[in-house]
Formats: structure tokens, C-alpha cells, sequence
């Protein structure tokens, strides 16, 4: 049961490394350099090459804006990552996002962005998504999902 009702949706691609660790609950933050504008209440999982499909989806549980030090310290124990991938991606960054993970619901089969939309390609950093496309990610993934 989701705790709180969709109001926005990001589409995040994600190293097919990191979103196995999200699935598997080994990794309960996302690292980013950016925030997002508007309040994003669900994460659509997308791992990029060589996998190139959506995997899950996930509820944001909470964000934080910090010092890459302050990340570190806070969310190294759930991370997923070693320090010195982390020290590497945030090499030329004062400030950084921790993008809290909730409930993680993995697809039963990695669907193509194409069942979204046939126009819609891999973002570099993000994109959003209408509300919508839960949809038709629950008729392309042919099961009723929980919210």
C-alpha cells in the first residue's frame, strides 16, 4: 500500500548495478547532483545500457540536500557504493541529493520505454512522467500493482 498519493513521477536512469541493489532493498538511497523542482512522490526505475528497460518503480521516502561529506556520513551504511565511486561522482560537486527510497515494487518483466510512449527516449539526468504512465506500466506489465 502506497503511504501517499502519486503527485509527481520521475523517470531516473540508473546503473543496471545500482537498480539490482534498489530491488534487492541492499541500496535505500539514490545519489544525484541535482534536485527536483517539483515534489516527486515515485520513482520509475530505468536501468541504462546494456540493460535499456524499466525494472521497478519506487516510492520517494524522502530527499536530502547536503554536502557530499554530509551525504556520506548520513547514508554510507545503505548507500550501495563504495566511497570512491562516491568521491568520484561527486569529484566537482559542492552540493548533492540523497533521494530516500520507500517501498521498491520490481516489474515481473523489464519493460521498453516504448510501452510508456513511443516518443520517449532515455533521459540524461531525469524526466518527469504524467501520472498516466503508471497506466499503462500496470497494462504493459499485464498485473494489477499496488496502488
Amino acid at each position: 500500500m502506497v503511504r501517499e498519493k502519486v503527485s509527481a513521477l520521475a523517470l531516473l536512469p540508473i546503473r543496471p548495478r545500482f537498480a539490482e541493489l534498489i530491488i534487492n532493498g541492499e541500496k535505500k538511497v539514490e545519489f544525484r547532483k541535482f534536485n527536483f523542482r517539483e515534489h516527486v512522490s515515485h520513482v520509475v526505475l530505468y536501468a541504462s545500457r546494456p540493460v535499456q528497460r524499466i525494472l521497478a518503480y519506487f516510492e520517494v521516502s524522502g530527499m536530502c540536500t547536503d554536502s557530499p561529506e554530509g551525504l556520506w556520513m548520513r547514508y554510507h551504511s545503505v548507500a550501495g557504493i563504495r566511497r570512491t565511486e562516491f568521491d568520484a561522482y561527486y569529484a566537482s560537486a559542492g552540493i548533492g541529493v540523497a533521494i530516500e527510497i520507500g517501498q521498491v515494487w520490481a516489474l515481473p518483466e523489464p519493460l521498453p520505454l516504448s510501452a510508456l510512449d513511443e516518443s520517449l527516449s532515455p533521459p540524461q539526468g531525469f524526466a518527469y512522467l504524467d501520472a498516466d504512465a503508471l497506466s499503462a506500466i500496470r497494462a504493459a506489465a499485464s498485473q494489477q500493482l499496488p496502488w
